[in-house]
């Protein structure tokens, strides 16, 4: 087999000169030949595979990927061209007028694109110079006509003119002559040489007796002498004289001079304005200010009073609540001393009881003693060391009990609290036989609180309903803790008749009270809930639903750094002082 390849690179550069893009494709649609170098070997449509494997076979384009730009027709012409574009390739941008020729001995396609741009741009040069010719024939004609519309119209507007002039001479004499500004015309002397019927209004004179007089003359003396002073008018801002009528009346007047163009020489115009209206105007507003002055004066004075009596009753206020919260602080001491009173009689039987113990054991040890017996005797001196013992720890609980509280709030045990208040009605709970019923954890819950404050609360709502029960049968008290949430509630419950429902929203009023005259002052329920709120919590009084009544105390819940150092102080003192007794 021989294979003849001829050079035809001087044969595309012979095309790239046309004013289109000439392509050259073989049977398979695929362009060996191209003006344009970028659509050399590419397929004008996709190649399916089996062509594709006998290309490669054949190794006609040996290593070429033959990639598709895609020719495809949008339109059709009657003579046999169509309106074609590239999908992919350099040339996709533009649309083309295409004809296809075939040489069917070598099966060869010759393809010519014409740019669509360049066929329009020589349609638009056709059509410019068509419509150039026919505007040279247009404009001949028009100039024509222009010129005799010209000298026609010259002639109707300088007939116009003349009669816009006299319409204009006459508009602007019945504006001057009817408008509210006083108009005068001076000459270059300040001599009158007009008026208008405002101006002559204004003065009271006619035109008649005032031309060829002086401006100065129809002035008071003053401002005479003022203009005078300036020997000729000037151009100047709006002053204020008083005119002179025949009749002696003087008038204000607003005055301003102006430069007024004039064929006849140098010519003043002088406005006037009436200013009578305004004078009165503003010399109502002079007393109606110097009367708000005065006002505002006497209202000062009355507001400075008021301040300083205001200032008055606010320190005194602040005196007055200063007296009552130290009222409120002394009435809360006041209501736990009287709690100590109540209690006075059971305390009162616990240390008679070890006191009268402590005596049998002091004679007993002398016994003792003076027969030899020292065991016993020593026996007998461990006994009276406890009892002291128990004494001082009933003395703690009331002096604990009988203190001021702190301002300060910490983390308090609610168990320790609940057990200090149970040992001071201790006695009571034991003559009364009511059983108590503790339900809470076995680990301590502490509260957010102030020690002394608490157990004051806890101690009255106790003491309440031991009194609620003095008449019950089997008298129960119910005690409880419950944590939820970060707050902690703390109930007591008595087994007693209850609240009476119109009573609920009044038990914690100061003095108001159920119980009869001598039994209680109404104090207590009203201090405990003040305590509360300023622990930050709130005391609520409801009924149980089986019968009784129910406090709960809400307070937030609080972890101590040293649980050990938050516990009960009288319940501490006491194991202290029971310490020291033993080891002495």
């Amino acid at each position: 087999m021989v294979v003849v390849k001829v050079r035809i690179a001087p044969l595309e550069g012979n095309w790239s000169s046309q004013s289109g893009e000439l392509l050259v494709s073989d049977e398979n649609g695929i362009i060996f030949m191209a003006s344009q170098p970028d659509l050399r070997l590419s397929s004008l449509a996709p190649l399916d595979s089996a062509v594709r494997r006998r290309l490669q076979q054949t190794r006609r384009y040996d290593g070429v990927p033959l990639d598709t730009v895609s020719l495809v027709p949008f339109d059709h012409r009657a003579d046999g061209s169509r309106l074609v574009r590239f999908e992919q390739g350099p040339l996709s941008n533009a649309a083309y007028l295409a004809r296809s020729r075939e040489l069917p001995s070598l099966r060869w396609t010759v393809h010519m694109l014409k740019p669509l741009t360049s066929l329009e741009s020589a349609q638009w040069q056709a059509g410019m110079l068509a419509a150039g010719l026919y505007g040279v024939v247009v404009l001949a004609g028009g100039i024509g006509w222009q010129r005799w519309r010209l000298r026609r119209e010259r002639e109707l507007f300088t007939e116009r003119e003349r009669q816009t002039l006299a319409e204009g001479q006459a508009r602007v004499r019945g504006i001057i002559d009817r408008t509210r500004a006083g108009l005068l015309v001076l000459d270059d002397r300040a001599s009158l040489a007009y008026l208008n019927p405002t101006a002559q209004a204004i003065f009271g004179h006619t035109p008649a007796n005032v031309e060829g007089r002086l401006l100065t003359e129809l002035l008071s003396p003053a401002d005479a002498r003022r203009v005078l002073a300036l020997r000729q008018p000037q151009p100047s801002s709006a002053v204020e004289v008083l005119a002179v009528r025949p009749g002696g009346g003087l008038v204000p007047l607003e005055l301003t001079i102006s430069p007024l163009i004039s064929p006849h020489g140098e010519r003043w115009l002088a406005t006037v304005f009436d200013i009578s209206e305004r004078k009165t105007q503003e010399q109502a507003l002079a007393r109606a200010r110097d009367q708000l002055e005065q006002r505002v004066e006497e209202r000062t004075r009355d507001l400075l009073d008021s301040n300083r009596r205001l200032s008055g009753e606010i320190d005194e206020r602040r005196r007055a609540e200063a007296e009552l919260r130290q009222a409120q602080d002394e009435l809360i001491q006041a209501a736990k001393l009287a709690v100590l009173g109540q209690m006075a009689a059971g305390i009162n039987h616990e240390l008679n009881q070890p006191l009268a113990a402590i005596r049998a054991y002091a004679e007993n040890a002398r016994v003792f003693l003076d027969r030899g017996r020292t065991e016993a005797a020593s026996g007998n001196l461990a006994q009276i060391v406890e009892l002291t013992a128990r004494m001082a720890e009933i003395s703690a609980q009331l002096k604990q009990f009988s203190r001021k509280s702190g301002d300060s709030l910490t983390a308090v045990s609610a168990q320790a609290s609940f057990g200090y208040a149970l040992r001071l009605y201790r006695s009571r709970l034991t003559d009364a036989c009511v059983a108590v019923t503790q339900d809470w954890p076995m680990e301590d819950i502490w509260v957010h609180a102030d020690l002394v404050r608490l157990e004051q609360v806890l101690v009255n709502l106790i003491g309440n309903a031991l009194q609620a029960m003095s008449e019950t049968s089997s008298p129960r008290l119910d005690l409880s803790i419950v944590q939820e949430n970060g707050w902690v509630r703390l109930g007591v419950r008595d087994h007693g008749p209850g609240i009476a429902e119109e009573h609920l929203g009044r038990v914690f009023e100061p003095f108001f009270t159920t119980k009869a005259t001598g039994k209680g002052l109404g104090l207590g329920l009203s201090i405990s809930a003040r305590i509360v709120d300023d622990l930050g919590g709130h005391l609520e009084a409801t009924n149980a639903a089986d019968g009784g009544a129910l406090f709960s105390v809400t307070l937030r819940a609080s972890t101590p750094a040293s649980p050990a150092a938050e516990t009960s102080l009288p319940s501490a003192d006491a194991l202290s002082l029971r310490e020291e007794n033993r080891h002495a």
